[in-house]
C-alpha cells in the first residue's frame, strides 16, 4: 500500500495514528511524484479533488488514470457544490 500527501504535518500525523502500517507514506505531490512503472488497483482519495480549483479537475482525472490498472477503482469523499465553499481569511 502507498500513501502520498504534500503536507509533512499529513504525514506525520498518518504514521502516528497507523503504527501498524506496513506500506510506505510518501510525502510528495501526486501530480508530479514519479511512481515509476507502479500501478494501482485503486486509488483512494478523501475530498482531494474538491480541495482543487475545478481548473485543475482534468489533470485530476489524467492523473487518476494513468495511476490506475486497467479496470482499476476509484474510491474516496467527494464533496462537490456549483458555488465553491469560502474559507475564512483568518
Amino acid at each position: 500500500m502507498t500513501a502520498i500527501d504534500f503536507s509533512p504535518l499529513a504525514n506525520e500525523r498518518t504514521k502516528k495514528a497507523l503504527t501498524e502500517f506496513d506500506g510506505q507514506i510518501i510525502l510528495g505531490d501526486c501530480f508530479s511524484f514519479n511512481f515509476g512503472s507502479a500501478s494501482f488497483d485503486i486509488v483512494y482519495e478523501r475530498t482531494f479533488l474538491c480541495s482543487l480549483h475545478p481548473r485543475l479537475w482534468k489533470d485530476y482525472a489524467a492523473r487518476v488514470a494513468q495511476l490506475l490498472r486497467p479496470g482499476g477503482t476509484l474510491a474516496g469523499f467527494f464533496f462537490m457544490e456549483k458555488n465553491p465553499i469560502r474559507r475564512p481569511t483568518h
